[in-house]
């Protein structure tokens, strides 16, 4: 019989194997432009979302780290292997492929500098509520004011630094393009998973956190949409393009974050040492 721990390494595979065969057999080149914009804001927003979720685990757990880290990266392999799979069958260009699987081992490693510096300074960890905490929880709730610290840290870290380099590439005059367009995506994907993931993850007021960050994320849309004017030389992506791919990794994490939690987990602060 499967414990209530061990029930989200059932349910987790299981989303994750729907997801990467629904990435794997969209057709993102449709003739319909409404059916096309909302089939890649899911192809990319779902890959930049699973990206986030491989790297939390790798920091966070369940499981142990000795084996986690290695199924962490696989994770962040098997997004590779269903763009290959997607080219195959709609012959996508191969050089777009390997963009954008450089996009996610890129934001892999960009998220385990947030992440490992969240364990470390605000003292954080996922517990199962079965779990036996040697002290008492209630003073040290990891709540909606610990979000707000990392989501302001995350959003003017990587904020300033692609600010930073689009100042850079434009004056520099970068020639057209999807890499670029692609590398501004993913540093986005950090702005706004990381903060929604550990919001899904609150152990009180998750709701209130959850549309918190959820408001943060459209307004962040519509300011950047100026900003990707640097990189993009034509029409698109615009507005309703950003606004599908941040809609989709929204939802992705969402939906593994909520059967992470209603499996019994959750974020806990440990007190300092001699509190």
């Amino acid at each position: 019989m499967i414990t209530g721990r061990n029930r989200v390494f059932v349910w987790v595979p299981l989303l994750l194997a729907i997801s990467w065969i629904s990435v794997a057999v969209i057709d993102i080149d449709s003739s319909s432009e409404v059916f096309q914009v909302l089939a890649i804001g899911y192809f990319l927003g779902s890959m930049f979302a699973h990206t986030t979720l491989a790297a939390a685990w790798a920091a966070y757990g369940p499981g142990r780290l000795l084996w986690r880290v290695p199924l962490s990266l696989l994770w962040v392999v098997l997004l590779g292997a269903a763009i290959h799979m997607n080219a195959l069958l709609y012959g996508t260009p191969a050089d777009a492929s390997v963009t954008i699987g450089i996009c996610f081992l890129l934001q892999w490693l960009l998220l385990q500098v947030p992440l490992w510096g969240l364990r470390a300074g605000l003292r954080s960890r996922l517990k199962h509520v079965d779990d036996q905490l040697p002290f008492d929880a209630s003073p040290w709730q990891f709540g909606i004011g610990q979000l707000m610290i990392v989501t302001a840290i995350v959003g003017f870290v990587f904020g300033a630094g692609r600010l930073a380099i689009g100042t850079l590439l434009n004056h520099i005059k970068i020639g057209g393009g999807e890499q670029p367009i692609f590398v501004f995506l993913a540093v986005s994907a950090i702005v706004f998973t990381l903060p929604l993931l550990i919001a899904v993850l609150l152990k009180r007021r998750t709701i209130v956190g959850v549309l918190i960050v959820l408001f943060l994320i459209g307004a962040g849309t519509a300011s950047e949409v100026p900003l990707l004017r640097i990189f993009a030389s034509g029409s698109r992506p615009n507005f309703l393009d950003l606004l599908a791919v941040n809609g989709a990794s929204s939802a992705v994490i969402m939906l593994f974050a909520l059967a992470v939690r209603l499996n019994g987990y959750s974020l806990v602060r440990l007190p300092p040492p001699g509190a």
